[in-house]
């Protein structure tokens, strides 16, 4: 009898997991999940980097690679991914680098280190806020303690002072986020957060908050990048602001209620407003298809080139707004999220089949739409997309099928010209960074705080 249970038990076995592999199956649209497609393309080299903690981000500049751990900055040779040299960081330090040198800082310190040799070229603490071009570092110190104030540009390749200018420290004002501002990165206005993400721009002036009225309007102070003298000044209500042009700053309200937004375009030195449009703070977190768009105020921002601006508009339509006078170019069909800019391309995603288009600046047109790889039936989720120069990096993770298979991260290089893939790099782990004819990527194990990460380069 109880071999007899054990016959019924064994059957039974065998049935629940046919049915659950049946009903796997079903799940994932009845297709078994085929090995990514595409061109592989192997490393140039790998490096083993000790002692960085968790690495966030690295950057090609010159001939050399940037690597930003969370407790140090590793530079390595491009040709051949030797280190040159290593400095220690302390965490939630930000990096940047220009015209021969890199800064690292905080909101209570900087460093200024020689890019090839790694020599330190300038240290100070300091209370308030620094901002940084391709060959100045600005340093807005206002200790607690202090009457005065001071705004200070130095050199970012020797760290020599070039101005230093004062004003009255306002009475029991606490500076708890940033102060000085100055021409954004092609990172943060383009919405690709992976490319040359320790990038600098030239810039004609900086901005300076020096001081806050009980209601939140700033007292800002626009100066001369080269002299420090004043050449504007007005009261600016209490709104996230981005310099994107010698003459044009973006300001919004993270704090509106429901989707909608309004973005308004002010005269950086004369503090008016030039022209307003409206805009959905439609965000698509990494990791998920564009069916899953969400309403997430804090972490929206348009994407800016140099002279336009691509919103997601509340009706789920890419708009291309004219970012001189505010015209609108064009606004596209609907259910598309725009997800990166670039000046010759708006890449969006397909809120339907979860596809990537491109779309033409000028008109709108579609250029070209690249189909993403499929898991389960439905489009994968898409990690680090960044768009630079003439190429569309994104990754995402590969779950195969059967047991025994690696589930891993596949990095896809897509054309922006005309959506074609490019090439991949299979089991590439973590994009970190890319530019014009490089990407950079870690290893599993580059989110860990222990033991050593592998960074590769990739070229083309």
């Amino acid at each position: 009898m109880a071999r007899v249970a054990r016959i019924l038990l064994s059957v039974l076995l065998v049935v629940v997991v046919a049915f659950a592999g049946f009903v796997w199956w079903i799940l994932r649209g009845g297709q078994e999940p085929s090995e990514p497609e595409g061109t592989k393309r192997a490393a140039t080299w790998s490096r083993l980097v000790d002692g960085t903690g968790p690495v966030r981000d690295a950057m090609v500049a010159g001939d050399a690679v940037l690597v930003q751990g969370e407790t140090q900055l590793v530079v390595l040779d491009k040709a051949d991914g030797r280190i040159r040299w290593h400095r220690p960081l302390e965490r939630h330090r930000r990096v940047r680098t220009g015209a021969g040198g890199v800064a690292t800082f905080s909101r209570e310190s900087v460093k200024l280190y020689d890019l090839v040799t790694g020599e330190e070229r300038y240290a100070q603490a300091f209370t308030g806020d620094v901002a940084v071009t391709t060959s100045t570092l600005v340093v807005n110190d206002c200790p607690a303690t202090a009457a005065q104030c001071s705004i200070t540009a130095r050199d970012m390749t020797t760290g020599g002072q070039r101005w230093q200018r004062s004003y009255p420290r306002p009475a029991g004002w606490e500076q708890s986020f940033e102060t000085v501002e100055v021409l954004g990165s092609p990172m943060v206005l383009g919405g690709n957060q992976r490319a040359e993400s320790m990038a600098t721009r030239a810039a004609e002036v900086v901005l300076v908050r020096e001081g806050r009225a009980q209601d939140g309007t700033w007292k800002v102070t626009i100066r001369d990048i080269t002299t420090g003298d004043p050449v504007g000044g007005y009261p600016m209500p209490d709104l996230t602001t981005w310099i994107v042009g010698a003459r044009t700053m973006l300001a919004w309200d993270l704090e509106a209620d429901g989707c909608d937004v309004t973005v308004s375009a002010y005269d950086v030195r004369a503090g008016q407003v030039t022209w307003t449009a409206a805009a959905g703070q439609w965000h698509l977190p990494e990791g998920v298809w564009a069916g899953h768009m969400q309403c997430e105020r804090s972490a929206w921002a348009p994407l800016v080139t140099g002279a336009t601006m691509a919103v997601t508009t509340a009706g789920a339509r890419v708009q291309l707004v004219e970012l001189a006078g505010g015209r609108v170019r064009w606004t596209g069909g609907p259910d598309l999220h725009a997800l990166a800019l670039t000046d010759r391309c708006v890449v969006a995603r397909n809120g339907g089949n979860g596809s990537l288009v491109g779309l033409d600046p000028a008109d709108g047109g579609r250029r070209w739409e690249s189909a993403v790889p499929e898991s389960f039936g439905r489009p994968v989720g898409l990690d680090r997309v960044t768009a630079t120069g003439d190429r569309l990096l994104y990754q995402y993770y590969f779950v195969p099928s059967g047991v025994g298979g690696k589930a891993r991260n596949v990095l896809r290089v897509i054309d922006l010209g005309s959506g074609r893939l490019d090439w991949i790099a299979d089991d590439s782990g973590y994009l970190l960074g890319a530019g014009p004819g490089w990407a950079v990527t870690g290893a599993d194990g580059i989110e860990d705080t222990d033991g050593p990460k592998e960074i590769r380069l990739y070229a083309g």
